[in-house]
């Protein structure tokens, strides 16, 4: 599972190239990366046994001395798992702590020369203990632990 987060947030990270430079995430864009994680965890235990989450934050990019968010963070989320026992990570619930990761990007597209601070993307898969083949194997030995949540965050390059 950690790879198939990995790989979503590769996909993330590459938008400029991927997304012919389209930084903001749209409702289509979180549905093709859903249809990807569907496709990477096909064949294992888990399946369509997953929540996906997908946040994103922005920066006014009129503003260059400080890095000051344009609206809200914008978050998206992809059920496969309804009984509430997946929600979203702890870690991804205050995304706001991922500001930092934003620097400011002197980029040189050829004849223009863009200045602003980079938006950081989060993603976030979730599935249920019961569903991990490892869980199972230390469920069988009287250990229980909790769901799965694994976080990656990334800027786009």
């Amino acid at each position: 599972m950690e790879r198939v987060n990995h790989s979503l947030a590769t996909v993330l990270r590459e938008r400029t190239v991927l997304y012919h430079g389209k930084e903001i995430l749209t409702q289509d864009d979180v549905n093709q990366l859903d249809l990807l994680a569907k496709m990477l965890l096909a064949e294992s235990h888990i399946g369509e046994k997953y929540n996906l989450y997908l946040d994103a934050i922005y920066f006014d990019e009129d503003i260059k001395s400080e890095k000051k968010i344009k609206g809200k963070p914008i978050s998206f989320t992809v059920v496969h798992v309804t009984d509430g026992n997946c929600p979203n990570s702890e870690f991804a619930k205050d995304f706001t702590k991922r500001i930092p990761l934003s620097p400011f990007s002197h980029a040189d597209t050829g004849s223009t020369r863009t200045e602003y601070w980079l938006p950081v993307y989060q993603v976030t898969l979730c599935t249920q203990g019961q569903y991990s083949l490892l869980l199972k194997i230390l469920g069988a030995i009287g250990l229980s632990v909790g769901n799965i949540s694994l976080s990656n965050a990334v800027i786009p390059r």
